[in-house]
């Protein structure tokens, strides 16, 4: 009988093992995936943010359109590190967390990776790149100057602080110091993000700001601020149809455009990253996103997945390294 038994226990245990692989090279193979629990969704930018605005859009979207199977979403906007806490966290997700969560990752925080910490973009692997955002300078009603012409020309003589959030708006600082400002009056103070930037506009702490458009849409509108420059190699439309380009004002070389993608851990599953690649981008090339996002916000659609994202962020990546570009201050 013990014999038995143990005959018994050992085709149990091998029938475990078997089932136990199975489940694993199904998984590896790209048998089909659905999401078993809420997603989480980290954005390393507080609410109210460029980022956050553009994520919880998506999720909008998402949650509209079914897209991945009404899973609950929840959105965590953890800034601490300026992303590195988010990014650290998604390096050590067990297997089945890496499989139900996403986060936020624009080509801005690529350059805070490269001055700042070890991570780089072959960490994580890139699901989605959704949309580029143009940027573009602002002034308050108490500015001295009301016009790019006219800011060019009061910074011969005198000191300007300009408002600024992450990365992506640094190397566009920086970018200033190199092409326009001749005699060193141009200073830089680092709100976070745009909300912080507007705020900062707002509060008089500074004349001039960096922003984008869905953000600041509604006090553009309202004449409460306005734009005097923006990225791009063509005018924008709406209320920034008359602001001309940093190249029709003779300075070329200035864009550093946001784009927005979406990534997952490293470690997530073979058939769960193509559920998300396959959703994200029916969700990318949706009327809905057109009309909640990029129509909205006068973005650029970019809608790459999987392996054409992997490869046009790592790209982005070499360029910002071979051109020496940093978000450093």
């Amino acid at each position: 009988m013990k014999k038995v038994f143990a005959l018994v226990l050992v085709a149990a245990i091998i029938i475990a093992s078997v089932m136990a692989n199975g489940a694993q090279e199904a998984a590896s193979s790209g048998a089909e995936f659905k999401p078993s629990k809420s997603i989480s969704w980290y954005c390393s930018s507080k609410p109210g943010s460029a980022a956050d605005r553009f994520t919880r859009k998506v999720q909008g979207v998402i949650d509209e359109t079914g897209a991945l199977d009404k899973a609950t979403i929840v959105v965590e906007n953890v800034t601490d590190g300026s992303g590195a806490v988010n990014w650290k966290r998604m390096q050590s997700l067990s297997q089945s967390d890496a499989d139900h969560t996403l986060l936020t990752l624009n080509l801005g925080d690529v350059t805070t990776m490269l001055d700042n910490t070890q991570f780089r973009v072959k960490d994580f692997k890139v699901v989605a790149t959704m949309a580029q955002d143009k940027k573009f300078l602002y002034v308050s009603k108490s500015a001295p100057f009301n016009d790019f012409d006219g800011f060019v020309e009061y910074l011969k003589n005198n000191d300007v602080i300009l408002g600024g959030g992450k990365a992506d708006d640094n190397v566009m600082f920086n970018l200033l110091k190199q092409k326009v400002d001749k005699n060193d009056h141009l200073s830089y103070l680092q709100t976070g993000d745009t909300a912080g930037t507007l705020q900062a506009v707002l509060g008089n702490q500074v004349y001039l700001g960096i922003g984008k458009l869905g953000t600041l849409k509604d006090y553009l509108a309202s004449g409460e601020l306005k734009a005097i420059v923006t990225e791009g190699t063509s005018r924008m439309s709406g209320v920034l149809s008359e602001v001309p380009t940093f190249a029709e004002k003779g300075y070329e070389g200035m864009d550093f455009i946001q784009t927005r993608c979406v990534v997952a851990a490293k470690n997530i599953s073979d058939s769960a990253y193509k559920y998300y690649c396959d959703a994200f981008k029916k969700v990318a090339t949706s009327q809905e996103f057109l009309d909640a996002y990029v129509n909205v916000y006068q973005a650029s659609a970019l809608d790459l997945v999987g392996a054409d994202a992997q490869a046009y962020l790592e790209a982005a990546e070499k360029n910002v390294i071979d051109a020496g570009i940093s978000g450093k201050q």
